[in-house]
């Protein structure tokens, strides 16, 4: 799931959260998509294994390039082992969602 917490300096911190509620270990593959709207710091790619019933965060620093309700960079999660993709959820009530994508206002 995608938690937004919005900074004194105008950027956005996106906390990703993974769990891996299986008994188990999984391996994901993590890449964040380029995006015309914000620019972010973070790891673009990253492979992480996940040991049985844990939860790992992620977290990216996200600049809007401009104004208004504006589609959050995604960031795809592959799950190697099951050869599935992972759809990120809302976890607060800034975000809104719209068919594929998360937005938020800024």
């Amino acid at each position: 799931f995608l938690e937004i917490e919005r900074q004194e300096n105008k950027t956005l911190l996106a906390k990703y959260h993974i769990e891996n509620a299986t008994n188990h270990i999984l391996t994901f593959s993590l890449t964040m998509e380029p995006s015309d709207t914000f620019a972010f710091q973070g790891p673009k790619q990253l492979t992480v294994r996940m040991l049985p019933c844990t939860r790992r965060s992620f977290e990216y620093t996200l600049l809007p390039l401009t104004r208004g309700l504006l589609a959050i960079p995604g960031l795809v999660v592959y799950d190697i082992n099951y050869k599935k993709i992972l759809v990120p959820l809302a976890a607060t009530p800034e975000l809104k969602v719209e068919k594929k994508s998360l937005l938020v206002v800024c």
